[in-house]
């Protein structure tokens, strides 16, 4: 079998997993900031990776295959969050996109929702715009996981920025992930030490050789000790 159609039978079997995971029922069910807010629910806001700016919400990516957002967010609602996420549209700017965050988290928090309920997980360029959101809000008990959005590669430029301009005012509760195999994402090491005196941190390296594609899907290798961080405190 040739290179080209080892990739088209990857290509195909990723859209029928994507097809088969997210339903039909996932397509028309709202992400939106719920309108009727439960005080005692646990808040997730899902912020997903550029492909889904660029190539919609199952944007197929030639090395990792089809990206799974409907399957993504409905993996977090299995495991007890309430979802808040949203498609953006392409070339969103990432300062501008996190005080679109903050103020939905800030009536969270004015409906009487405690800061350590609420989470935000971003990938890839996600990852990137959670930076913004945790200086846009200085909240020391809201959780912030990045996934993939530090450091190298496509992301250097995004990293540097965040360096001289986001990492000093950064507060909050951080972990950072990303595979040893990732060329576009690696460690958030150096952010957390320029605001090391209002985060607390951690930072997990994953083995699985699958890169940045190891995100792309809701798989337990990171879906479990993201929650599980998530909910710890």
């Amino acid at each position: 079998m040739s290179d080209n159609q080892k990739w088209l039978l990857s290509a195909i079997l990723s859209i029928l997993f994507v097809a088969t995971s997210a339903g039909s029922s996932m397509a028309s069910r709202s992400h939106d900031l719920p309108a009727d807010i439960n005080p005692s629910a646990r808040y997730l806001f899902y912020l997903h990776g550029k492909i889904a700016e660029d190539k919609g919400p199952n944007g197929m990516n030639r090395q990792y295959g089809a990206y799974d957002y409907f399957g993504l967010l409905k993996a977090f609602e299995g495991y007890g969050f309430t979802v808040v996420s949203a498609l953006r549209p392409r070339g969103t700017k990432p300062g501008r996109y996190a005080h679109r965050i903050a103020r939905q988290i800030e009536k969270l928090k004015s409906a009487g929702v405690p800061s350590r309920n609420i989470a935000v997980v971003g990938f890839s360029k996600g990852g990137v715009i959670t930076f913004y959101v945790s200086a846009a809000l200085d909240d020391p008990e809201l959780n912030y996981v990045v996934m993939a959005g530090c450091g190298k590669g496509s992301f250097a430029r995004a990293y540097k920025q965040i360096l001289k301009n986001v990492a000093p005012s950064l507060s909050g509760r951080f972990l950072s992930i990303y595979d040893r195999s990732d060329d576009s994402g690696g460690t958030c090491k150096e952010a957390f030490k320029k605001g090391a005196g209002s985060i607390k941190s951690s930072e997990i390296k994953l083995k699985t050789g699958l890169g940045h594609g190891v995100f792309y899907r809701p798989r337990n290798v990171w879906l479990k000790p993201v929650t599980e961080w998530i909910t710890e405190n």
